[in-house]
């Protein structure tokens, strides 16, 4: 009696330990599985994460480099444009007509090259009011061009003058004497330009200083 007893609670128990195991086990797995996929889950969101910040910080630095790289050119372009007006003012303003024998041929040849130079400056212009094209900055750049083209008129009728005295005058003290005459009218004209022309020119070179210190502070 006390053995049949005693096989009923073995069996008993094992029943509940396997009742128990059972539940355990049941409970336990999906809680592996639930956190295991939580921990998946957490290190795609992290790479996912990663690769936006990596593709927003290349746009960022992208953006600073063009910045930057336009910014450069802007100060380059101003720069140049500036150099090609100086240079064509000052050819003319420096430009003496030839009195020699062939004087028409050389200064023909000087007055093409003085086109030239202001066709240069026309492109720089134009490359510059990329940058720049408020109203201030192109009534000062029209202002110093119609003095420099007026410049440029006088040095043509200087040359024809010159071109004139040599051709009519066969006295040579006469001749030198009418050219000494011609070319000291002709630097006094020139002087009276130059005084109108450095006022404008002045007001340019301080409006163009500041636009290239303001790209500095645009950075």
């Amino acid at each position: 009696m006390k053995m049949e007893i005693v096989s009923i609670t073995l069996q008993i128990a094992l029943i509940a330990l396997g009742f128990f195991a059972y539940f355990s086990i049941k409970n336990l797995i999906p809680s592996y599985f639930d956190e295991k996929g939580k921990n998946l889950a957490t290190k795609e969101d992290i790479g996912e994460i990663t690769e936006i910040v990596k593709k927003v910080e290349t746009e960022i630095k992208v953006k600073e480099n063009a910045e930057i790289d336009y910014l450069m050119l802007k100060r380059k372009t101003i720069l140049e444009y500036f150099s090609a007006l100086v240079y064509w003012q000052n050819i003319i303003i420096n430009s003496h007509a030839d009195t020699s024998d062939d004087n028409i041929l050389k200064n023909k040849i000087l007055i093409e090259k003085i086109n030239e130079i202001e066709a240069k400056y026309h492109l720089k212009q134009g490359e510059v009011e990329i940058f720049i094209s408020d109203n201030s900055f192109y009534k000062l750049r029209t202002s110093l061009v119609v003095e420099i083209i007026k410049c440029k008129i006088e040095f043509e009728k200087h040359c024809l003058e010159i071109s004139r005295i040599i051709a009519k005058e066969k006295d040579l003290n006469v001749k030198g004497m009418k050219i000494l005459e011609e070319n000291e009218k002709y630097h006094a004209i020139n002087l009276n330009k130059l005084k109108e022309i450095m006022p404008i020119r002045n007001k340019l070179i301080e409006y163009l200083s500041n636009v290239i210190m303001e790209s500095f502070k645009s950075k």
